[in-house]
């Protein structure tokens, strides 16, 4: 098409989840990958293992419920489709609910806590895609593994900053953004700090959040859309729990959330580290 390889360079950085990968892709050819690939025998084996964990358990089944406050339908019906695409092991069912015209996330997360008897909570932005064809399977894992754990997330901080704001500490997991800015132009951050081994994290990023123990959401205090992913960080730890963040060698997740509305924000922030002070530090 006759474009430089500058101009080639920044389109990949742009629109790709791994531009390194697609970069060599169109210029070096290697060979094509799926980058979620798992053998046969593997899956087998993580079916039988599931099927096992459940009969020890006394349960048939187990259920899923993936819950979003949506004020955007479009957005909402690709959220959708993403999950509609995942691994479905026998013995798990998958329910939805999605809360409109809610006054606030830990209002509309409240209300579908309680309507919902699922075991394992999923509570997720409408523009988050799940890339992780096997998101079930390994989230069962996580808990399994770790029996302390009440609440899994991609991405997590190290300790709780003086400020209460997550990203001024450091990160573990990963996460694929893409943000669209002023002018209108989709840009794609790969994030992604390997730890190497599983993370016991201080506060989770509330793009996604996989819960197997219901606490309410402090709508008490909470008016707006800001603070609630880490004041429930807070209020798992204080009963006890461990925030998980997994490994992951490949975003399980993308978000594609365009940008950010700050409105309420620093009023949060402040109701944030006035209630939970005793974990800053």
């Amino acid at each position: 098409m006759g474009i430089t390889n500058d101009e080639l360079k920044r389109y990949v950085a742009q629109y790709s989840l791994d531009p390194l990968y697609v970069y060599k892709r169109i210029c070096y050819n290697i060979p094509a990958q799926d980058r979620f690939f798992r053998p046969q025998e593997v899956i087998d084996e993580m079916c039988l293992d599931l099927e096992k964990s459940l009969c020890e358990k006394d349960n048939s089944t187990e259920r899923f419920c993936f819950i979003t406050c949506c004020n955007n339908d479009y957005e909402y019906d690709e959220m959708k489709a993403w999950i509609d695409r995942l691994w479905i092991p026998e013995g798990i069912e998958v329910e939805f609910i999605k809360i409109t015209e809610a006054q606030s996330m830990c209002t509309g997360y409240n209300e579908a806590m309680r309507s919902s008897s699922a075991k394992y909570k999923v509570y997720m932005h409408q523009d988050v895609r799940i890339l992780n064809p096997f998101f079930i399977f390994d989230v069962i894992d996580v808990f399994e593994r770790h029996p302390k754990a009440g609440m899994i997330g991609m991405m997590g901080t190290v300790n709780v900053p003086e400020s209460g704001v997550m990203w001024q500490s450091e990160r573990y997991g990963a996460v694929i953004h893409v943000e669209t800015g002023e002018d209108g132009v989709a840009e794609t951050f790969n994030e992604c700090v390997d730890y190497g081994n599983d993370f016991s994290a201080a506060l989770t990023d509330g793009f996604m959040i996989v819960t197997q123990n219901d606490i309410l959401w402090r709508e008490d205090i909470f008016k707006g859309w800001h603070f609630y992913d880490a004041s429930q960080s807070m209020e798992f730890r204080k009963r006890g729990y461990e925030i998980i963040i997994p490994r992951q060698k490949m975003a399980w997740c993308m978000h594609d959330f365009k940008g950010i509305n700050w409105d309420g924000y620093e009023e949060n922030r402040r109701i944030f580290v006035d209630n939970y002070s005793d974990f800053i530090y």
